[in-house]
């Protein structure tokens, strides 16, 4: 099962500015957050097979930007489709009467568990660049990252870590990253979700670069970004 999700930071069709991430920490559930359309179709194969394969629900989020953009996607072969549908009775193990539910946290740690050994190996999670200056971004803000950078002809002064499997954290491959900074930002639509999971993550680590975003009042908590925002 996929759960597709479609934020609305400038509130153009919604009535708040939700902000789903916090429903993977609330649930145990792998979350992935496209960049790009064609990231978009990709990550929601991809989504299915992790479904597949930890026997979870898995949340890809996409916010108003991905959904109202258009772009060239690569098409795929399609796997064979099984139409006869069916239903086992398991009560002790789908009928979470405290007993049963008891047995089924331990097997929800051990897939999370799994999950962040494959967000730190995945491919929606990469370094780029070799500078001293940090950026950590998801999702569209990936876009007005790179916008900005080259706008501002400055590429080899910025490393950018790119988090599109987000929950559970990369929380390794965010170490290595923190380790070759000097500062860090971190550019990300919402809440500070993103920034205070860095901050934990640094803490464990024992870091001291300064990471700084929302909590700062370089970004603001309300409405979409666009490269402007970012470069300024």
């Amino acid at each position: 099962m996929v759960l597709v999700v479609a934020d609305d930071p400038f509130m153009f069709s919604s009535q708040n500015e939700q902000d789903s991430r916090f429903y993977a920490n609330l649930s145990g559930l792998p979350m992935l957050e496209p960049s790009t359309v064609a990231e978009a179709k990709e990550m929601a194969k991809y989504a299915f097979e992790l479904s597949e394969e930890l026997r979870l629900p898995v949340l890809l989020r996409t916010t108003t930007r991905i959904n109202h953009s258009s772009g060239i996607v690569t098409l795929g072969s399609l796997c064979e489709m099984e139409i006869k549908g069916g239903f086992s009775k398991d009560p002790f193990n789908l009928v979470c009467i405290p007993a049963v539910s008891r047995k089924l946290h331990p097997r929800l740690l051990e897939k999370i568990g799994r999950a962040a050994g494959m967000a730190d190996q995945s491919i929606w999670n990469r370094i780029e660049g070799d500078g001293k200056w940090g950026i950590i971004c998801n999702g569209v803000s990936y876009g007005y990252v790179k916008d900005a950078i080259d706008e501002l002809e400055e590429t080899d002064r910025f490393r950018v870590l790119r988090i599109g499997f987000s929950y559970p954290f990369p929380e390794e491959l965010t170490r290595q990253f923190l380790n070759g900074c000097e500062k860090v930002l971190v550019a990300e639509e919402g809440e500070p979700w993103l920034q205070e999971t860095v901050h934990a993550c640094a803490q464990r680590a024992g870091l001291t670069v300064s990471i700084r975003g929302k909590e700062d009042g370089l970004f603001s908590r309300l409405y979409e970004f666009d490269p402007i925002i970012v470069k300024t």
